[in-house]
């Protein structure tokens, strides 16, 4: 879905053959004067808690960061950073 600023928010659900949920990813991306990001949100084994989180950061100058995190079973993040 995009928004009248160009924004977006796109969602993809997989699903078993009996339409139960088996992952699903959220990704919202926005764009300003200096630059876009980008945040994926997986819920990878369909229990409904967010197992990870990717963001990805581009500045105007085309320099690009992302930093992953990678939730343990009490919601605690465990942060990585790459480029």
């Amino acid at each position: 879905m995009y928004a009248a600023d160009g924004n977006s928010t796109q969602t993809i659900i997989d699903l078993y053959a009996d339409a139960s949920l088996k992952q699903k990813s959220v990704t919202t991306t926005t764009y300003n004067q200096i630059g876009s990001s980008s945040t994926t949100v997986v819920d990878g084994n369909g229990d409904g808690v967010n197992d990870r989180q990717i963001a990805v950061v581009v500045g105007v100058d085309g320099y690009r960061q992302e930093f992953l995190t990678y939730f343990d079973i009490n919601a605690r993040g465990r942060p990585k950073i790459a480029s």
